[in-house]
């Protein structure tokens, strides 16, 4: 399990997306590709389903990812 810092200004949902974005920007996940879905992220980091929700939904709100319900989160192409 992947730690996270409960006791962090940063909220955890935060963390653990901008430890997805530090990965989409190194080419971990190129465009196209599907991010670990909530589950796996609960299970990684331990956290609520809903953390891992919020996570996402805050890539989404950057322009990295989009969502797609039912078959999860993928990295958008970059955007000029």
């Amino acid at each position: 399990m992947t730690v996270i810092d409960h006791a962090a200004r940063t909220p955890v949902y935060r963390q653990i997306g901008d430890r997805l974005r530090d990965a989409i920007e190194r080419g971990e996940y190129p465009p196209g590709a599907r991010l670990p879905s909530e589950a796996d992220l609960v299970r990684e980091y331990g956290v609520a389903r809903g953390t891992a929700r919020a996570a996402h939904r805050y890539l989404v709100r950057l322009g990295l990812v989009e969502v797609e319900p039912g078959r999860g989160a993928y990295v958008v192409e970059a955007q000029p």
